[in-house]
């Protein structure tokens, strides 16, 4: 999402649209003014969907400015459409100004996509056939939560857990079966707060289907058996060393996470930890059972170490970076 004050614009609204219609064909993108929020000064909205990922600087140069107008929106591209007018549920809880479909430009029909998101199936037949719908493969995890919405997904939670799970095993044996004879690989990325790890950490998964995971409560709630996976600010104790032994294992493949209700099948290619603890300084804070078997060493052989600095980021990703200008990511 890109937001700028209208009066701070390099490039001028009436030209959003060619702007945008010259990028890449797979990018989804729509915009809007916001002129009518209470104590707020004009401003512009506009969102991209990517079927690939981008960079931050790639967004920030369409609109001739600096990446620091540009957001990674973590929510769902649903989400990010209700909130172009202010139709989401803090939207609308914070009292902001309902904005009509009608002031949205996009390059999709827009107005189509909101009545999708707000309308939603009844029935007890109904419900029944998306969800079967959806244990066929003809409908996406995405489109099951549109048409259900929230109620319907909790009440049907133990159904479509099932069906989740049959995927997930069918999904971990044909991994198993590819990725045989292989080495995965752990990169551990520490350094101080607000220093770049986890742009870095996008980087390296960049056009790569990713997980990105970060709750020391449960780390693995949002996997859904991708081969990319980032684990976000990683502290000690919230793993046990011998869970994550487990998990940085290069070759063995078949294995599983620590999830709240049952383990959840691992299919890792590519696995990234961000920390603010060097991997020395993590295993030395970090509860061991035994010190004598679950050695530093063990951890050590599995990982690839990076140290983040202000200064690697510039020379790995100078794009991102002028030479003397400080950090301004998103982390």
């Amino acid at each position: 999402m890109y937001v700028q004050q209208t009066k701070y614009l390099k490039v001028k609204p009436e030209e959003f649209s060619e702007v945008l219609n010259g990028i890449r064909a797979d990018v989804k993108w729509a915009f809007i003014k916001h002129d009518k929020d209470e104590g707020v000064e004009e401003h512009y909205h506009v969102i991209l969907h990517y079927e690939h990922s981008s960079r931050i600087s790639t967004v920030a140069n369409i609109f001739d400015d600096d990446p620091e107008r540009v957001q990674i929106w973590d929510n769902r591209w649903n989400n990010a459409c209700g909130y172009l007018i202010h139709a989401t549920k803090n939207s609308v809880k914070d009292g902001k100004y309902p904005y009509d479909v009608s002031e949205v430009t996009a390059n999709f029909d827009f107005a189509k996509k909101i009545t999708e998101i707000q309308s939603r199936v009844s029935g007890a037949k109904q419900i029944e056939n998306v969800i079967k719908e959806y244990g066929n493969g003809d409908i996406d995890r995405d489109e099951l939560e549109l048409k259900l919405g929230d109620a319907e997904l909790a009440k049907n939670h133990i159904w479509i857990s099932r069906i989740d799970d049959i995927r997930a095993q069918r999904k971990h044996e044909e991994f198993l079966k590819d990725f045989e004879g292989h080495a995965q690989e752990t990169i551990w990325l520490w350094g101080a707060a607000g220093v770049g790890k986890s742009r870095y950490a996008d980087f390296l998964t960049q056009g790569k289907e990713t997980a990105k995971l970060g709750s020391s409560r449960d780390y693995f709630q949002d996997y859904h058996g991708e081969s990319f996976v980032i684990l976000n600010d990683l502290r000690p104790n919230e793993f046990s060393y011998a869970d994550l032994l487990r998990i940085t294992d290069p070759y063995q493949h078949d294995k599983s996470a620590p999830r709240r209700y049952h383990d959840l099948k691992l299919n890792l290619k590519m696995l990234i930890i961000t920390s603010p603890y060097s991997p020395d300084d993590f295993y030395e804070y970090c509860k061991v059972n035994n010190y004598q078997i679950d050695t530093f060493d063990q951890l050590k052989r599995r990982i690839h170490a990076i140290h983040i600095t202000s200064e690697f980021m510039k020379e790995v990703m100078p794009d991102e970076f002028g030479q003397d200008d400080e950090w301004q990511g998103f982390m």
